[in-house]
């Protein structure tokens, strides 16, 4: 617990011994025991060596190279029993089989030593699975057999798999990690199958791989490239040694179990001098110096007597003579049971005290040391050197520091081994005193993320992802409850529980199954999913606790909340409205559809932003109700036209959608409406009369349309006596008022009273009696098809049936004199001005005129003077070589063809419909009399030139000259007809030769 003092557990080991065996034991030097535990070749028995294992023991016939490295210097038989991936149960299987290879083969009293290999994975896994549990049961069947034939077992530590196990990357995610799981687990084999009648060694092939690891790390490479010593301990898959790994395997056992150096051996095996040296002194140093105090060898032990037969009758024995060898009892022992093991709580400051026994016949000074856990603290509470009397003992106190679990680490379950030794200052002698610690376990949870809020539409639902991780030292099972916070207390109207329903919300756990089982240092993710009630605004506080099952610590919590957010928003859905040109009075029609695009039910207001004054009647808004992504129902919204709209008035009705109960608006709509032109003319007043031989008649009309409107005033008389029409001043015409049949009048506003006058006299000189006719056509030039039409007429009386009146008098026509002065100026006087404004340009001009002609002949005399003779030759010189300016012809504007012809009828109106053809006959007919009369006036043409230069009166061109002359044809000229007009014309018999008379012919010809 933090702030809490250490524990602090003390522990006092006493050995009770009978009277000492005093013993006198000559000093020896560190050479002497490694020497002595190896004898030359033929001095000790061969020993009889068994592999027991799977693939990775028949890879490159290890047996082989076991037997090539040993017989380099000492005797051995060797021999295997193997199976592919073979565990320890399934060997104990084999040899609990009667008649079995297996049952046979371990039943040979003659094996000194039996090496056992398990599966290249098992022995790393939790101490909880059951392959592991199988394997350590088949294991101790095992060794109990080989206790019984009287050899001893040695475990062979594999390797891990050079990149981690791909397959198991929970437990084997990398080489090194792999590596520290198979150590420990076959450190734990060892201890669990050790007891006081066997010791069961580790021969450490798997940290020899490691060294070389280590080794290339230190030294600045790689250990994964595929050039460095560590990658090519593997074959191509990864795992399997290739022959470099079976060879340091077979040095990592020869040191093993002959305790005796491999650096410099002659074998035979076939590796290059460099790479066999540096595996040979991988293994020396893994098995010499790295696990030295960690791990023990059978040569350690004082009654050593050298690997051959007998060495495993006295291997664990207080030291008696065997074969010729004669050893003596170590004289320093500690007073504790070997291979001791202590449960302990993580934190605790474990303390120890071992008496440590001097059986030698002298006073020896001692130095103390103590191994094992990487990052463990411990301290000596005694002194590490001191003095120890013959037949004497003294006590060694040391405190370890059991770490605090993090992590994970240290693992619950495992045994964490130490080594206390005591080296004699005066003989090099050492003893060891190996025990263990397991950390007791320690279920802690931890909670690593959090979603902290959760944001939901009204009536929907959401999750939040919890994730937790097992930081004690041993697998777990994980519970979690939810509990409804109020104002940050717990609510106790709502229990903890897995599922809670409250204030309309529903809170539920998803994916909490794997809980139940969490293993060290796993990290499992569970969900809470909340589902908001059916309302706009609201928040939920939710704790989320999570407890551990099998432990006691505290429970953890996180607190999540919900809450609920309306997403507010809508758009406008219309129909098409064919709003353009819409004729007064009447309407166009489009629907109206309001759709929903918020997170929930909502209410919306659609009302008028604006509209054209002349579109009255407008609904003005509308209420409506969508549900979540929905779409109400369409209205029909008629857009009606005043009868009064102007023509070509153009307006937009603008309708927004508005949040109902807020000023929020969300989307607008927009119609384009324009009004149609209506043309309408009626004649407001006609006023005619007859008097003094003239018919006139004058005309008031009205623009009745909607708009400015134009008209086009077309007169027609039945007869030709002086006729004439009198348009207003601002009238477009072309001609004499005199004789004018039709004029024009452009942007006439709406109501305008519209006055002109037409007139004819009447005949005076036809020699029957009848009626003259004036008709008006009055057409509109936005419709022409709409018109105004009058007839006007008089009679007149032949010359025959006139009556010469007598003479009453001369009289003065006021009014005709009048209406002649005002048709005289409208016609002339324009006119007038013209010729007066002309003739002072014109007499400007020959003024201007005479002055340049004046310099141009001053400036032509200059010339003349300076003039050189030219020559026709120079002249063609310069043609013939050319010197023309280049004529540039500047870019015209371009205009498409559509809107060429949009523009030229806006000015020229819509093109009138095309006259009917002339008849073919007709137009072949004409064609021929002009083509008479131009061949007759151009021979007359011809025939006076020829006259002419007979007469020498003109001289024919030079150019004409130079030419030769050539005869001239009288045949007929043959004409063209590209057409095919003769081909088509119709076949007309010629006439008789007696009706073919010339006055005929120049009648027919002047057609």
């Amino acid at each position: 617990m933090v702030g809490a003092a250490p524990k602090v557990i003390t522990i006092v080991v006493l050995l009770l011994f009978s009277p000492l065996s005093l013993a006198i034991v000559p000093p020896l030097d560190a050479d002497s025991r490694s020497q002595g535990s190896s004898q030359g070749q033929g001095e000790v028995a061969a020993a009889d060596i068994l592999l027991v294992g799977n693939s990775y023991t028949q890879s490159n016939n290890l047996v082989s190279l076991l037997s090539q490295v040993i017989s380099a210097n000492e005797a051995a038989n060797t021999s295997e029993l193997s199976g592919g991936g073979m565990r320890f149960d399934q060997h104990a299987n084999r040899m609990n089989t009667i008649g079995d290879q297996w049952d046979i083969t371990l039943q040979n009293t003659d094996l000194d030593w039996v090496m056992f290999q398990d599966q290249s994975q098992v022995p790393g896994f939790p101490r909880t699975s059951q392959y592991w549990q199988d394997s350590l049961a088949g294991l101790d069947d095992l060794t109990a057999r080989v206790e019984q034939i009287g050899s001893e077992s040695v475990l062979f530590m594999t390797w891990g798999y050079r990149e981690g196990d791909s397959s198991n990357t929970w437990r084997y995610p990398d080489y090194k990690t792999m590596q520290h799981h198979l150590r420990d687990g076959y450190v734990d084999y060892r201890d669990n199958t050790s007891n006081a009648l066997r010791t069961v060694w580790i021969a450490p092939v798997g940290l020899a791989y490691e060294h070389i690891y280590d080794e290339t790390v230190s030294s600045g490479g790689n250990p994964l490239t595929s050039s460095s010593l560590f990658w090519n301990l593997y074959s191509g898959d990864g795992a399997h040694p290739s022959l470099t790994g079976s060879y340091l395997t077979a040095c990592v056992i020869y040191a093993t179990i002959y305790g005796n150096n491999t650096v410099g051996n002659s074998d035979g095996v076939s590796i290059d001098a460099a790479t066999k040296l540096a595996l040979q002194q991988a293994a020396d140093a893994t098995v010499f110096n790295e696990t030295s105090g960690i791990l023990s060898y059978p040569w350690m032990a004082a009654n050593w007597s050298g690997p051959g037969d007998g060495a495993s009758e006295e291997g664990n024995s207080s030291g008696n003579e065997t074969g010729n060898t004669t050893t003596t009892s170590p004289y320093l022992s500690f007073g504790a049971n070997p291979n001791s093991s202590f449960s302990v709580e993580p934190g605790t400051a474990f303390r120890l005290t071992v008496n440590l026994s001097n059986n030698a016949s002298f006073d020896d000074n001692v130095s103390v040391a103590l191994a094992g856990a990487d990052g463990w603290n411990y301290s000596f509470n005694s002194p590490l050197n001191f003095s120890v009397g013959q037949a004497s003992l003294e006590w060694v106190d040391f405190t370890i520091q059991v770490p605090e679990v993090v992590n994970g680490s240290p693992l619950a379950g495992i045994l964490h081994h130490w080594s206390l030794s005591a080296e004699s200052l005066t003989s090099n002698h050492s003893t060891w005193w190996n025990f263990s610690i397991e950390v007791k376990p320690r279920h802690e949870i931890a909670i690593i993320t959090s979603g902290e809020q959760l944001t939901l539409a009204p009536n929907s639902d959401g999750r939040i992802q919890i994730t937790i991780k097992n930081i004690g030292n041993t697998p777990t099972r994980a519970a979690v409850m939810l509990q409804v916070l109020l104002n940050g207390t717990a609510d106790l109207d709502y229990p903890p529980a897995e599922r809670i329903e409250a204030y309309g919300w529903t809170i539920a756990l998803f994916n909490n199954y794997e809980l139940d089982w969490v293993d060290v240092g796993e990290e499992i993710t569970f969900e809470v999913g909340l589902l908001s009630p059916s309302e706009v605004t609201g928040d939920i506080t939710i704790e989320v606790k999570v407890r551990n099952v099998w432990g006691v610590d505290r429970a953890k919590s996180t607190v999540i909340s919900g809450e609920i957010e309306w997403l507010r928003n809508g758009s406008i859905s219309a129909g098409d409205f064919a709003c353009y040109r819409i004729v007064p009075g009447e309407s166009c029609i489009g629907e109206i559809a309001v759709v929903n695009t918020g997170n929930y039910d909502d209410s919306f207001v659609l009302e008028l932003v604006t509209s054209p004054e002349w579109i009255p009647n407008v609904i003005q808004s509308s209420e409506v109700s969508v549900p979540l992504g929905g779409t109400s129902t369409a209205t029909t919204y008629e857009l009606a036209i005043n009868s009064t709209a102007i023509a070509f008035s153009e307006g937009m009705v603008i309708y927004q959608l508005r949040l109902q109960d807020s000023q929020t608006i969300v989307d607008t709509l927009s119609i384009d409406i324009d009004v149609a032109a209506v043309p309408d003319w009626e004649i407001f007043e006609i006023t005619q009369d007859a008097q003094n031989g003239r018919l006139s008649v004058q005309y008031v009309i009205s623009n009745y349309g909607n708009g400015l409107d134009g008209i086009t005033v077309v007169m027609e008389v039945s007869h030709s006596p002086e006729q004439g029409l009198i348009p207003p001043e601002d009238a477009e015409y072309e001609g004499e008022l005199i004789g004018l049949h039709s004029f024009s009048q452009n942007n006439i506003t709406i109501g305008e009273r519209y006055t002109f006058r037409a007139w004819t006299e009447i005949p005076v000189d036809e020699p029957e009696n009848g009626t003259i006719w004036l008709n008006m056509t009055m057409r509109s030039t936005l419709e022409p098809s709409i018109f105004l039409f009058h007839s006007a007429n008089a009679t007149f009386i032949g010359l025959p049936y006139q009556t010469h009146a007598t003479d009453e008098g001369f009289t003065i026509g006021w009014e005709e004199i009048r209406s002649s002065v005002v048709n005289i100026w409208n016609s002339y006087a324009y006119t007038l001005m013209a010729i007066i404004i002309a003739g002072i340009s014109i007499h400007l001009a020959l003024k201007r005129r005479l002055k340049l002609n004046h310099e141009e002949r001053e400036l032509e005399a200059k010339k003349v003077a300076n003039r050189i003779q030219e020559n026709p030759e120079d002249w063609l010189q310069r043609f013939e070589d050319g010197g023309e300016i280049p004529v540039v012809l500047p870019a015209s504007p371009e205009v498409s063809k559509e809107a060429f012809v949009a523009g030229f009828r806006n000015v020229g109106g819509n093109p009138s419909p095309s006259s009917e053809p002339v008849e073919k006959e007709l137009f072949g007919a004409a064609a021929t009399v002009l083509d008479h009369h131009d061949g007759e006036r151009m021979s007359e043409v011809l025939e006076d030139v020829s006259e002419l230069i007979d007469e020498h009166v003109v001289t024919p061109h030079p150019a004409n000259v130079a030419l030769s002359a050539s005869e001239v044809g009288i045949g007929r000229t043959d004409r063209k007809d590209p057409r095919g007009l003769v081909d088509k014309s119709e076949n007309v018999p010629l006439p008789g030769a007696e009706n073919r008379t010339v006055i005929d012919l120049d009648e027919e010809l002047d057609l």
